[in-house]
């Protein structure tokens, strides 16, 4: 999330002529390190449940095309990511064998600020356009669904009037 706020922080800044100079040395070292995300980083956004791998494109789309103004292939990034936690996942029943049989909630309630403006802002705000969508958007298949799937497609309600960033993931 801040990741996207630093890259609106580049492009909001960029425009300014006192600091196009230092701000383009800046996003040029910054994206010697995060032009692509590390896997592992991908990963651990879409655990938070803010994010979910159903956010992951949105938020990409934002950093690459609003922050970062590159071009970068979203679609595929999420489909490599997709990829991974069902080989996570494999490796951890090869490893530690079938998991039980838990009913996982379809419906979840977690805390998370109104939006709010600013390029300070612009991770949040990507998560909050989203969360609204997912709204009473929650999964009823009545097939059975491994437990990855059954994590993966859980939905989140989020609560409009606690602040995203005293969000405690433990909660």
């Amino acid at each position: 999330m801040e990741s996207l706020n630093i890259a609106g922080a580049f492009a909001h800044c960029e425009s300014d002529l006192q600091l196009h100079e230092s701000v383009t040395a800046m996003k040029e070292k910054w994206l010697e390190y995060y032009k692509e995300f590390p896997n592992i980083y991908l990963i651990a956004m879409c655990f938070d449940p803010r994010c979910r791998l159903e956010s992951l494109s949105d938020y990409l789309s934002a950093y690459y095309e609003q922050g970062l103004k590159i071009h970068y292939d979203v679609d595929m990034c999420c489909a490599r990511v997709k990829k991974l936690f069902h080989d996570l996942y494999d490796e951890y029943l090869r490893v530690y064998g079938p998991s039980l049989n838990i009913d996982v909630p379809q419906t979840q309630n977690v805390s998370r600020s109104s939006s709010s403006s600013g390029f300070i802002s612009l991770g949040y705000n990507v998560l909050s356009k989203k969360t609204k969508k997912l709204r009473g958007s929650s999964s009823s298949s009545s097939t059975t669904h491994s437990e990855l799937e059954s994590y993966l497609s859980t939905s989140f309600e989020f609560i409009e009037d606690t602040d995203v960033k005293k969000f405690d993931i433990l909660h």
